[in-house]
Formats: C-alpha cells, sequence, structure tokens
C-alpha cells in the first residue's frame, strides 16, 4: 500500500525508507555514493503521482531511475539506456504493457532483464497473463513500496548470481 502522507520532501521518503530499513531488516544504501555504475531502474508508468512516489522512493534506496510513459516509449528507453529491472505499468497508452513485455523479450539485447509488472488488473487469469508474457514478477496495484524493494533486491541478486554469456 502507498503511505497517506504525502511526499513533499525528500528527506520524507528518506524517513518513510529508514523506518522500513529499521522494521524489515532492510539494507537502506547510501545515495551519497551513487555512481554511474549503480543499479538502473527503468519505470514505464503513465499516471503522474505513480512516477514521483515509485521514483522518489526508489532514488532514496540508491536505484537511478528513468521513465518511459507509454509501452512505445519504454522499447525506445530500453535499448538506449539497456536497464537493470523494468518496471512495467499493464495499462499504457499507444502499446499497453504486456504487448511491451512481448515485444522486449524478442530483443537480445534486452531479452534476459528483469521486468515487474505492476498493475490494478486483479482478476483471475491477469497474473498467468502478466507472466507468459514475459514478466518476472506480477505485482497488483496498491504495492507495498518495501514489498516491490525486497522484490527488487531478490531479481537483481538472482540476475548477478547467472553466468554471464561469453561474447565473440
Amino acid at each position: 500500500t502507498l503511505p497517506q502522507r504525502p511526499f513533499t520532501h525528500p528527506h520524507q521518503s528518506k524517513e518513510l525508507a529508514e523506518k522500513d530499513q529499521q522494521i524489515y531488516g532492510l539494507q537502506l544504501r547510501d545515495a551519497s555514493t551513487t555512481t554511474a555504475h549503480d543499479q538502473l531502474i527503468l519505470l514505464v508508468e503513465d499516471n503522474e503521482a505513480n512516477i514521483e512516489i515509485f521514483a522518489e522512493y526508489l532514488q532514496v534506496w540508491g536505484y537511478r531511475v528513468i521513465v518511459a510513459c507509454s509501452g512505445s516509449e519504454a522499447l525506445a528507453r530500453a535499448q538506449e539506456e539497456t536497464p537493470d529491472l523494468i518496471l512495467m505499468d499493464v495499462q499504457l497508452p499507444e502499446m499497453d504493457g504486456l504487448t511491451a513485455v512481448c515485444e522486449l523479450r524478442k530483443t537480445d539485447a534486452i531479452k534476459t532483464i528483469p521486468i515487474i509488472t505492476l498493475t490494478a488488473l486483479a482478476m483471475q487469469g491477469d497474473k498467468a497473463r502478466c507472466l507468459a508474457a514475459g514478466a518476472n514478477v506480477y505485482l497488483s496495484k496498491p504495492v507495498q513500496l518495501r514489498q516491490l524493494v525486497l522484490t527488487i533486491e531478490q531479481l537483481l541478486a538472482e540476475q548477478a548470481a547467472m553466468p554471464k554469456e561469453p561474447t565473440l
């Protein structure tokens, strides 16, 4: 669930993240040591309020965040930036998120990037459709931000543990 208090200052996001760290034992990253090599998340979302909340919270945790507002923009940004993980809303303008996930999985350079679908779709079969499209994880909105961070950490750890394909 999203917090009921609005974030008006970055230190409020940091306070919430620190509280989550204490309660749930999460490891808060030191945002002051962010480098160009830190993990990059592509957030694909068309709702401005959701973009602000997700991006601010993830940045407090030390992630770099780039945003795409449609499925077609997500394809372009993923190919340009090669993110470490993609958060994909399903209901998007121009090209829906499931179509975008299918297209991303066809592209060699980005086909193994972990994708989390974030959607208000919570009907029977929606999870199966998201996973069948190529998503690694399905989360329904409203999403608990601490659960999102835990899921991201798990997927990135799994990705880092995978053997790299040799380049010729």
